[in-house]
Formats: structure tokens, C-alpha cells, sequence
């Protein structure tokens, strides 16, 4: 919505609303600095949980989560979170990564946890991580990776991997391969 308030002395009162114009999206910050309030982490594949301060530095705020620089499938995990994300209809669910340039992964995924499962996941890059069903909400193809060596922000409709009118309390940043780093998580509403 567009709002314009004419300059003339008297009529500061005055404001014309362009109703063909959608709202500003707002923004949900979930993952930022530290995993949500009441989360239990976890890794596999020889990951951890790494939170850096430079190499790259953050995105936003004053550290971001970097996986380990290891072959296959490795990933950092969060779950049972007791501060939750709930998803509406027509939210945009969004990370920041950081590929890696000298070591690029060759898949990056996310996943999230509603509560009941996993199976939400969005990936880019090659179809290495054999987790869902390729296709479907369990195993989204988003297309190529983001380009290395830069931050990128990855952006997955909800309704693509089944989330709207969910409730997340867990996320999941899985990589084939290479390294990157992640930050800044959340959900853009209109």
C-alpha cells in the first residue's frame, strides 16, 4: 500500500491510500546469533555446530554457523525448540548462506520440523542427499546453487514443501560436499 500525504500547509490530515499496491512483506528473524530459545542441537557426518566471526563474516548480526569442510553428506541441526516459528499462508521461508569458493559444496539442503517430521526440504545443486521423495515437499529441487564466495539469500515458498499453517520448532542445513556457512533464518510474511 502506497501513502501520500500532499504538501500543502493546511491539509496535513490528507492521505491518499493506492489500494492496487500489496503490503510491505515483514520479516521473522528465528535463527540469528544462536538457535531459537529451548532447542537441543545436533550433527552428523563429522559437522558440528561452529559459530564464526569472520571467514566469512556474518550476514547479519555478530556470528553465523559454519559447517565443517568434509566429503558426502553432513549437516547441523536444531529441534524441539520452545520459541517456534509459526507459517501462514503465503509465507516465504529464507536463509543466508555462504558457499565456500575454494570448497563449494555440490548440494546444499534445508529442511524443517513441524513437530511430527522432516520431510520439508528444499535443495540446490545436484540431487546427492537421498532424503524424500525428489519432486515433493519432502525434496524440493530450487534449482543451481547460489554462486560461491558471497552471501545469498535462499528463499523457499512454504506451501513447496507443505509448511503453511505449520508450526516449526526445528531446522536442519545439510551440504554434499565442500563447506558453507549459514545465517540469518526466518519467514517473510505479506
Amino acid at each position: 500500500m502506497m501513502f501520500y500525504i500532499p504538501d500543502y500547509p493546511n491539509d496535513t490530515a490528507t492521505v491518499f491510500i493506492k489500494d492496487n499496491d500489496p503490503p510491505p512483506p515483514t520479516e521473522t528473524v528465528w535463527v540469528d546469533d544462536t538457535v531459537p530459545a529451548g532447542a537441543w542441537t545436533g550433527a552428523d557426518g563429522g559437522d558440528s555446530w561452529n559459530w564464526v566471526s569472520e571467514s566469512p563474516p556474518p550476514f547479519i548480526g555478530t556470528v553465523a554457523h559454519q559447517s565443517a569442510r568434509a566429503p558426502g553428506i553432513h549437516c547441523h541441526y536444531f529441534a524441539e525448540a520452545t520459541e517456534t516459528l509459526m507459517v501462514n499462508p503465503g509465507d516465504t521461508l529464507f536463509t543466508y548462506v555462504y558457499l565456500d569458493s575454494a570448497n563449494p559444496p555440490r548440494e546444499v539442503m534445508l529442511e524443517w520440523f513441524d513437530g511430527t517430521s522432516w520431510a520439508h526440504a528444499a535443495y540446490w545443486g545436484e540431487n546427492l542427499i537421498p532424503w524424500g521423495t525428489d519432486g515433493t515437499a519432502s525434496q524440493r529441487p530450487m534449482g543451481a546453487l547460489p554462486t560461491a564466495g558471497q552471501w545469498v539469500r535462499l528463499e523457499v515458498p512454504a506451501s513447496a514443501v507443505a509448511l503453511e499453517g505449520s508450526t516449526l520448532s526445528g531446522m536442519n542445513f545439510v551440504v554434499y560436499g565442500g563447506q558453507a556457512t549459514w545465517d540469518f533464518s526466518g519467514k517473510t510474511s505479506q
